[in-house]
């Protein structure tokens, strides 16, 4: 019996430790308790049967004989290997506002969920087991610290007053314990809440995030065992940070993973960056380097160095970043970049140039992000670095009157001659593009020839122009097409007879001269980034108006070439003014017509005109009509010339300001006698008044300030014209302590209205028309003294 019951007893051990891990778990904390149980049951057993034991000792001698009996180990019921003992497993956490919580138990959740509350500190025992076995380390992230040093059984990891949150937490087993079995903890973090299992060292929670621990459980595991559930993410974590400084902003806050760093849609320039990887799994460096405005390409910079430049207000244009080592083994990094005028980028991969170089085109932001190779990754098909045009890329060549062809001629430089006074007669352009990293395109351009006009437009390569030298380039419009287009500007000047260098005209707009017969002779063409200043003002490129050595900025009136006025011919009625009304009135024996008013068309003229109708077998208006006109002994010439009289020009395109101002005075001076009569603006020795005469004088210099002409001021209402050019925003005015020879003086009454003007002489002395003739006096006398401001019709 007591040998059967040996061999039952170690049968039920040996099923014990043949069950699952779980059961095996729970038998080895009920061993004990089990065996006694069973061995009370074979007893009971035993004492309850009859021969049984005979039986079996019978044949167990006969299949064993000659063999010793089977000897029980001493103690078997009691004593058991140690490592077969489960270590117990406990732990606890300090919380935000409540301080050390009680002991947990393996698997118990320490800590709080949905409060809000950190985790500060922890402590972990492991009991039963020997120092021989080995022991339980860990380690916490804590906020501000970072990684702390690791701790054993019972030791605090983390801090205690300090109101500084664990983040991360990683536990390891060592010795025979490391052999035998493997250590899960997870843990419940801010925002995100239970992540992932997390294994025998490695990190779990966050870092570089700012979340706080909140709980955590932990699990010894039996080696070849399960795992206590997922353990694909337990740890969070940046995996690049980025910097910049940007224009007028400087230093901006670290991004992460694929956030924008810099600024975009304000055109500020990036200027320097530094790039880290936070939490590396492996090792290896990241590495960068930047193509800077100035300097160029800058030494590689890694792991946090400042590449570019701050200070100094240089841009970054290009940018290129690889990782180093193990990294580089199990990671690609990704980088796009936000170019000036452009906008996003695809992505740059592992060392591709990313952004431009030679087109002085600005970065303004930057995403950067890390991806494990195989993974999805983002796109990286589709224009990512642009490389502009060299100087020697572009150029050009022509063919010079008397000189023959040129050559070719680098872009900005002069195709032709200055001061020769020869024609240039054709040209050609040329673009070479050696890299697929240029924009793609073409040039086109079309050129006016003497004598023909505008051409046809024609691609680079081909000549425009005139091949049998029988005519000269006038004008040219040259445009880009094609990508070029999204990059580049096309700026172009010409110098043209008598006018010299034009302004700089871009794009397809008209560079040069027509309808005037003025020979191109050089031209300047330049390709431009967008984002490159231009070489001069885009403005007075082109121009239909004939040279002049002077002319009045484009806000005054303007001279002319030649001034014509139209309307003299009006019928003479009640309230008409001038000196088709005096001769009227002369010859109808009404009086001189001469002086204030003299020359009025009133109601006596109109009778006396009835009279001389009615005498004359004409219709009886009372209006002095062609017919009447002719009647009473003028000439048709008169009828139209006295009406809208016009001094003869007597300045040219060669004259200077001086020569107009003294083409106006001469002018005047001319008139120095003739009456003075209201509402005139006739001839010399016909009659003037203030302003009839001030119209006479700018006729003879070149300018016409129509509407206010003599045509107009013969009608009734007009016959202060004088107030109308003061009013003028096309005359400038000037300070009575600023006057001049060739300025006019405006006069005013007691009530500050305009009623005079006269044309200033110098040293105090003015030409005017004063009743009753025209005179030079003093600007200020008896007569007239008010001055109410200074014109100056010549800027």
């Amino acid at each position: 019996m007591k040998k059967f019951l040996s061999f039952s007893l170690a049968a039920v051990m040996i099923c014990v430790f043949a069950m699952s891990p779980i059961i095996q778990v729970k038998a080895a904390e009920q061993n004990e308790a089990v065996v006694k149980s069973e061995a009370e049951d074979f007893v009971s057993e035993a004492e309850e049967q009859e021969p049984v034991e005979n039986n079996e000792s019978e044949v167990t001698e006969g299949e064993n004989e000659g063999e010793e009996p089977e000897q029980e180990p001493e103690g078997s019921e009691e004593e058991k290997p140690e490592s077969e003992n489960k270590p117990e497993l406990t732990y606890r956490v300090h919380v935000q506002s409540i301080g050390w919580q009680e002991e947990c138990k393996e698997g118990e959740m320490a800590g709080t969920s949905g409060q809000s509350l950190r985790l500060e500190a922890m402590e972990i025992h492991l009991n039963n087991i020997s120092e021989e076995q080995g022991t339980i380390e860990y380690t916490t992230h804590v906020q501000t610290y970072g990684w702390k040093d690791f701790v054993s059984n019972g030791e605090v990891s983390g801090t205690t007053g300090e109101s500084k949150r664990l983040e991360a937490m990683k536990i390891r087993l060592t010795g025979q314990l490391a052999e035998e079995y493997d250590i899960y903890y997870r843990v419940h973090i801010q925002t995100y809440g239970w992540l992932d299992w997390a294994c025998n060292g490695a990190s779990a929670g966050s870092a570089g995030m700012g979340k706080r621990l909140e709980a955590m459980e932990i699990r010894l595991v039996k080696k070849g065992e399960d795992a206590p559930g997922s353990t694909d993410k337990p740890f969070m974590h940046y995996q690049v940070g980025y910097q910049t400084h940007s224009q007028y902003y400087g230093w901006q806050k670290q991004v992460y993973d694929d956030e924008v760093a810099g600024v975009v849609g304000e055109k500020k320039r990036l200027e320097a960056i530094k790039i880290v990887l936070p939490e590396q799994e492996y090792e290896g460096d990241i590495q960068y380097r930047v193509y800077l405005q100035t300097y160029g390409w800058q030494d590689w910079k890694k792991n946090g160095e400042l590449a570019g430049l701050t200070g100094e207000g240089k841009r970054i244009e290009a940018i290129e970043i690889q990782l180093t080592g193990e990294m580089a083994e199990y990671y690609d990094v990704y980088y796009s970049v936000h170019m000036a005028k452009i906008g996003w980028c695809n992505y740059a991969l592992n060392g591709e140039t990313t952004g431009s170089m030679n087109l002085s085109k600005q970065i303004e932001a930057v995403k950067i992000c890390l991806v494990k190779k195989g993974e999805e990754a983002p796109e990286t098909e589709g224009r990512k670095f642009v490389e502009g045009y060299a100087t020697q890329d572009f150029y050009y060549a022509g063919y010079i009157q008397d000189t023959g062809e040129s050559g070719n001629v680098a872009q900005g430089e002069i195709l032709g001659t200055v001061g020769q006074k020869k024609r240039l007669e054709n040209i050609v352009l040329y673009l070479d593009r050696d890299s697929e990293n240029k924009p793609e395109g073409s040039i086109r351009y079309a050129t006016h020839l003497s004598g023909l006009g505008w051409q046809d437009e024609v691609e680079m390569g081909t000549i425009s122009g005139s091949q049998d030298g029988s005519h000269g380039i006038e004008a040219i419009r040259i445009s880009l097409s094609g990508d070029i287009s999204r990059y580049y500007d096309v700026y172009y000047r010409t110098h043209v007879a008598k006018y010299g260098w034009l302004g700089w005209a871009k794009n397809g707009q008209d560079a040069g001269t027509t309808k005037n017969g003025y020979r191109m002779e050089a031209i300047q063409i330049k390709l431009v980034s967008k984002d490159a200043a231009a070489p001069g003002s885009n403005s007075n490129y082109y121009t239909e108006k004939k040279y002049r050595r002077y002319q009045n900025p484009g806000q005054y009136y303007q001279i002319q070439d030649s001034i014509t006025l139209s309307g003299g011919g009006y019928t003479l009625s009640y309230g008409y003014e001038g000196v088709k009304v005096m001769k009227v009135i002369q010859k109808l024996g009404l009086g001189s017509g001469i002086g204030m008013g003299g020359a009025i068309y009133g109601h006596d003229v109109e009778n006396a005109v009835a009279r001389f109708q009615r005498k004359n077998g004409l219709s009886e208006t009372g209006n002095v009509d062609l017919l009447t006109w002719l009647r009473l002994g003028f000439d048709e010439l008169q009828w139209e010339q006295w009406g809208a009289y016009v001094s003869p020009i007597r300045v040219n395109d060669e004259s200077t300001r001086s020569d107009h101002i003294e083409a106006m005075i001469d002018t005047a001076y001319s008139y120095l006698g003739t009456p003075y009569v209201i509402g005139a603006s006739g001839p010399v020795g016909t009659g003037v008044d203030c302003s009839g005469l001030v119209m006479q004088g700018l006729y003879a210099a070149g300018m016409d300030i129509s509407p206010i002409n003599p045509v107009r001021h013969a009608q009734p209402g007009y016959e202060y014209e004088s107030r109308n050019m003061w009013a003028s925003s096309q005359f400038m005015h000037v300070s009575y302590a600023e006057r001049q020879r060739g300025d006019l003086i405006f006069y005013q009454n007691s009530s500050g209205v305009v009623i005079h003007v006269a044309i200033y002489l110098g040293n105090d002395q003015v030409i005017e028309s004063w009743p009753n003739e025209v005179v030079v006096w003093p600007i200020k006398n008896g007569s007239r003294s008010n001055i109410k401001g200074v014109v100056r019709p010549f800027v």
